[in-house]
């Protein structure tokens, strides 16, 4: 029997990140840029909850946009929550993973 476990790295994922935000960040990494509304149609996201997710992922810095439309692209720190091994725990401080509560 083949069991798969998802290891939660929590010195690398900030608390407040829900599954949804994994999935829009490993979307915008595997597809860069794209549009909002392409991203939540792609995940199967409702698009007004996709909006507050890339909000709050881009308030966070792990993702910008990249034009003044709904189109963003991973960052250097989302692509550390995907990829353990680039972390740098020196070069981050917790205290950068805050996002104020209302997004």
């Amino acid at each position: 029997m083949v069991m798969y476990v998802r290891v939660q790295l929590s010195y690398m994922q900030p608390e407040w990140m829900i599954d949804a935000d994994h999935r829009i960040l490993e979307h915008l990494h595997a597809n860069p840029p794209e549009y909002v509304p392409l991203v939540a149609n792609r995940l199967g996201l409702h698009l007004a909850f996709a909006e507050r997710r890339v909000d709050r992922l881009a308030q966070a810095g792990l993702i910008m946009p990249v034009t003044n439309e709904s189109i963003f692209a991973i960052t250097r720190r989302g692509r550390d929550v995907l990829d353990p091994e680039g972390y740098d725990p020196d070069e981050r401080s917790r205290s950068n993973w805050s996002v104020p509560a209302d997004v």
